[in-house]
């Protein structure tokens, strides 16, 4: 798979890179209703909905929900390629098709709203890398392979 991503920097290049590859180096692991212990591989994720003190997790084109809140699952992804975009969403900015500041759509075509609020994690963790908006300057094209 390619990931095109648009940027100014080599900095923010690398970064991005550096957290694609710790990415695929970590897995999630969950008790599922039966109380076995399951796992997931942070790059499969494709999002995470809220569901008041539960989460949900897609992958795969499987959901499963576990008791978590965002707020913690926020802070066990925090140096993944997993941002929190949305007081209800988690998205994986490995699967991002396009953004704008009101919405991102995904590779599956799912669409997750943006809250201003969280606008600061996009361009705190991949600083200019997404908004290929016209907003931030000019942009260079990079290639990122998984």
């Amino acid at each position: 798979m390619t990931i095109v991503i648009y940027t100014r920097d080599d900095n923010t290049t690398q970064t991005i890179k550096n957290n694609l590859i710790n990415s695929h180096n970590h897995s999630f692991r969950y008790s599922d209703y039966y109380g076995e212990k399951q796992e997931i591989a942070i790059c499969n994720i494709e999002y995470i909905k809220a569901y008041r003190r539960y989460s949900s997790l897609i992958f795969d084109c499987n959901e499963i929900t576990i008791s978590k809140n965002l707020g913690v699952l926020e802070h066990e992804f925090k140096n993944t390629t997993l941002i929190r975009v949305h007081r209800s969403y988690i998205i994986n900015s490995t699967f991002v098709a396009n953004i704008t500041e009101k919405k991102i759509t995904l590779s599956s075509g799912k669409k997750i709203p943006v809250e201003p609020k969280y606008l600061d994690n996009l361009y705190d963790k991949f600083p200019d890398a997404f908004l290929a908006c016209g907003k931030r300057g000019p942009y260079k094209k990079i290639h990122l392979l998984q």
